[in-house]
């Protein structure tokens, strides 16, 4: 019978970033966004899931999982590398989704991040947001803005994850690093917390919930720089999905806190490699501004596309403008490109 051990050295061997397993259904790989099957057909190769996943869990974690029916927890493997894993139930029995983390944080540069993104952890406060579906690439986007702090200046730096992804090494900034719910119940009150905690900087693993949002944009306007990830596609949604968040009668004064808080979003997709040696990130770029900050305040969140389509002097991009570049210099392939654009149309036509 196959174990996990045996499914982990797998992932590291062919270099996948997901691995899928479940109860009644065929193993799993994620390479270069695409799933590859391990085995041949449903239970193969076979796993007794529970024991496996038990003994990766605490007791207390063990309990939490019975009580919820999901959970989200790191793990460690012996030669070092880390993963991100839920674990869940569903109709068949368990299942449990791994993905792998990279040794190294990488820098902006080596990811391509564009250099008005980068510019924006020099920012003394302020709220950046980091957009895109699950396994876009958020997280390591958001270790390297950090790292970039870490590294060129001096700064508290205090990250509130679920779990914990990235190990940060204190550089020149103070770092520290905590889970939900490991040393914090829950988001919102690692991030209520973390403002009494004297940060420079604040890292928010996930804005899922009204409470963790308001706090986050409550530190953002007082001073705090503020790097958030929230799940949704582009740069004008990242902006309606915060607000959204906040019943009506708040809305008002949300879109006033945020639209003097936010200094940027990010929103990006990551897309196969023309050459098939793995994936490259494109990135939507929304930069902060005076004229950003009336659309944002007035709820004219319609004239932010065609505001970022126009910016160009100022760094700004939409995703398919990102696209058009990436085909232009043969990074990706015109599929790749119509797959993820908002225009198909008009990436058939060329």
């Amino acid at each position: 019978m196959a174990t996990l051990d045996t499914f982990f050295a797998a992932m590291n061997r062919q270099d996948a970033s997901d691995l899928h397993v479940a109860d009644g259904a065929i193993t799993q790989l994620r390479i270069d966004g695409v799933l590859e099957p391990i085995g041949d057909g449903p239970n193969s190769p076979p796993i007794a899931l529970e024991s496996e996943l038990r003994s990766l869990l605490t007791v207390d974690q063990w309990r939490t999982f019975q009580e919820h029916g999901e959970l989200d927890f790191g793990h460690a493997l012996q030669d070092g590398t880390r993963l991100r894993v839920n674990c869940y139930r569903h109709h068949l029995g368990l299942g449990a989704a791994f993905r792998r983390i990279p040794d190294a944080i990488r820098t902006c540069d080596k990811l391509g991040v564009p250099e008005v993104v980068a510019r924006m952890a020099d920012a003394p406060e302020g709220l950046v947001l980091l957009a895109g579906p699950t396994g876009c690439g958020k997280s390591t986007t958001m270790a390297a803005l950090v790292d970039r702090v870490n590294r060129t200046q001096q700064r508290h730096i205090i990250a509130v994850e679920e779990p914990i992804e990235y190990m940060h090494l204190g550089r020149k900034s103070r770092i520290l690093q905590r889970e939900v719910p490991t040393h914090t119940p829950t988001f919102a009150r690692g991030v209520v917390a973390a403002k009494r905690q004297d940060p420079d900087v604040l890292v928010v693993g996930e804005l899922r919930d009204l409470e963790s949002t308001r706090a986050t944009i409550e530190a953002a306007d007082r001073g705090v720089l503020v790097f958030a990830t929230v799940h949704c596609n582009g740069a004008a949604g990242a902006v309606d999905r915060i607000v959204d968040m906040f019943p009506d009668d708040e809305r008002d004064s949300a879109r006033t806190a945020l639209a003097s808080a936010l200094r940027g979003v990010v929103a990006q997709q990551l897309l196969r490699r023309r050459d098939r040696q793995g994936r490259v990130a494109v990135f939507e770029v929304l930069v902060g501004s005076p004229a950003v900050s009336a659309m944002v305040r007035a709820g004219d969140t319609a004239r932010l596309f065609s505001h970022v389509q126009s910016g160009a002097s100022s760094g700004m991009r939409t995703l398919d403008q990102a696209l058009h570049a990436a085909l232009r210099d043969g990074l990706i392939e015109r599929d790749e490109a119509i797959r993820c654009a908002e225009n198909k149309d008009e990436f058939r036509r060329q």
